[in-house]
């Protein structure tokens, strides 16, 4: 189990601090940060269930994912790209109750890829 699991509920260090308010001006650079600690998964439910979303940083991963596919199209068929990345993708579903994971086919939100270059 990753330790960030195991931490929920307890209080963050200034150096994690600092890493979470880094992290997050990369993804949106010009919005305020604010840190708050979380007492359990269920208080993290209720908070991500209130809370009002703007999808810009969503928008703006879909669109470098797809610069992405497209750069790697160049050198393969969009089939053939397909079939690498499902071949060597698995979900990994997390159950913060019983904290046991698994691998699955569910890719919806945690995911695992594996990539190799073709010789």
């Amino acid at each position: 189990m990753s330790a960030w699991f195991a931490r929920v509920g307890l209080p963050l260090s200034d150096g994690e601090r600092a890493a979470i308010g880094e992290l997050l001006r990369g993804v949106v650079p010009d919005a305020p940060v604010v840190v708050t600690a979380l007492a359990s998964w269920q208080e993290a439910a209720v908070f991500v269930r209130a809370a009002a979303h703007d999808s810009a940083w969503w928008d703006d991963e879909e669109e470098e994912r797809e610069r992405l596919w497209a750069r790697a199209a160049e050198d393969r068929s969009e089939t053939g790209l397909f079939e690498l990345v499902t071949a060597a993708t698995r979900g990994l579903e997390y159950n913060p109750i019983t904290r046991r994971y698994r691998l699955s086919a569910d890719t919806s939100v945690n995911y695992l890829v594996a990539c190799r270059r073709p010789a």
